[in-house]
């Protein structure tokens, strides 16, 4: 997985831009921005129009680590059990997910199937129907829901 932070004195908080292993798939993640919907709306259309790949992005770039009055960061991130767990967790209670059961599973996963797990967690709790549970952590592990 390859992420961007970027950055703006047009607004306040950072968008995250994620690729996929082969720097396809472009996820934009605003909600932790007080961005308007125009700003939305134009970061999405110039990554989409500019940038659908990563080797898009990095022809935009230049070189640089800015385009416009946006700054790009990019970030190495290797989650760790901890870092799963915990946002597996956030915003809602423990359940009775083995937490030794998970950890064995996640560590024998490959770097980037935990990276994909890790970044699949918002996705997968956002596209539940109400009232359905979610899987226990150690399920959701080894059901491998983020591969399509």
């Amino acid at each position: 997985m390859i992420k961007y932070i970027i950055t703006s004195e047009a607004f306040t908080g950072e968008v995250v831009l994620t690729y996929d292993e082969k720097g396809e798939r472009p996820m934009l993640d605003v909600f932790n921005t007080n961005m308007r919907v125009d700003q939305h709306k134009w970061i999405a259309d110039w990554i989409y129009e500019s940038a659908i790949n990563h080797n898009m992005l990095l022809g935009t770039l230049n070189g640089g680590n800015t385009f416009g009055r946006c700054k790009f960061r990019q970030v190495v991130f290797e989650p760790t059990f901890a870092n799963f767990w915990a946002a597996y967790f956030k915003n809602r209670h423990k359940d009775n997910s083995s937490k030794k059961t998970a950890e064995r599973r996640w560590n024998n996963m490959p770097k980037g199937e935990q990276l994909a797990a890790y970044n699949y967690i918002k996705q997968y709790f956002f596209q539940i129907p109400e009232g359905t549970q979610p899987k226990l952590a150690e399920t959701y592990l080894s059901s491998e829901v983020w591969v399509k």
